[in-house]
Parts: C-alpha cells; structure tokens; sequence
C-alpha cells in the first residue's frame, strides 16, 4: 500500500472511530444519570431517538415505553430515599405518554397487550414506591 494511500486510510479510521466513540461515551456516561444530573438530558435525547425508531413498530414502541415507565420508577424511588420528589414528575409525564400509547392502539388485541404490559409494570412501581415511603418513613428526622 502506497504511503498515500496509508495516510488517507488512518484519518478515515481516525475520524471513523470518533464519530463512534463519542456518542457511545455519551450513552455509557448517561445511562444512570437522575433527574437533575447534568447528562440526564443526554439520557432522554437517546430515549427519543430510540423511541422514533421503534415508532412504525406499535407493539415495539409500546414495549420501550413500559420500559421506560420502569426506568422512571427506577430514578423516583432512588430520589425519595434521596428525599427529592423530582423523579416522581418524570414518572407522572411517562406513565401518562404511555396511557396515550395506548389509547392510540391500532387493534383491540394489541390495546389489550399494551394494557395488560402496563398494569404488570405500574403494578411493580405501586411496591417499589410502597417501599420506597417505608424506608423514607423510618429514617428518623435530623436533629436541630
């Protein structure tokens, strides 16, 4: 190979390999950030890609939105136990995206499955945030 040739070939790999790299930092970096971290934007931002892709798809895009209900679960019960409620909007404004998704089912069949998705998993986040009080309720307050 050519020294030309080689050199054309390296700044392609280099230039390859950071168009690459950097949104993967981007997602390794974001994937458990909280509301109000500085890269959970980042988080959502790639939650919306994910979900514009899956959007032809209803029963796929439907379970991504599960998902991502369980997600926020995930991120308010951590926040309570840091006694922040900030999490809990994000849950309020995801579970009602996905009672639109729902409501927007292309079948009876495929509204059933969504709901029947959608009561296990809001099933799951009623315990987790059950426990969540239990926890907050027996931590004793700060002394003055």
């Amino acid at each position: 190979m050519n020294p030309t040739a080689k050199l054309i070939l390296n700044i392609f790999s280099i230039f390859f390999a950071a168009f690459f790299i950097a949104p993967t930092v981007a997602i390794l970096a974001s994937w458990n950030a909280l509301p109000g971290d500085a890269l959970y934007s980042t988080k959502r931002t790639l939650e919306k890609i994910a979900l514009a892709i899956t959007a032809p798809n209803y029963s796929t895009n439907s379970s991504l939105q599960t998902k991502l209900v369980a997600r926020r679960t995930d991120e308010a019960t951590t926040l309570l136990k840091k006694s922040s409620t900030q999490g809990l909007a994000e849950l309020k404004a995801q579970a009602a995206t996905l009672r639109a998704q729902i409501a927007a089912a292309p079948t009876q069949a495929a509204k059933r499955q969504v709901t029947e998705q959608a009561v296990t998993e809001l099933k799951k986040t009623q315990t987790k945030l059950r426990q969540a009080k239990t926890q907050i309720s027996q931590v004793p307050p700060p002394h003055p």
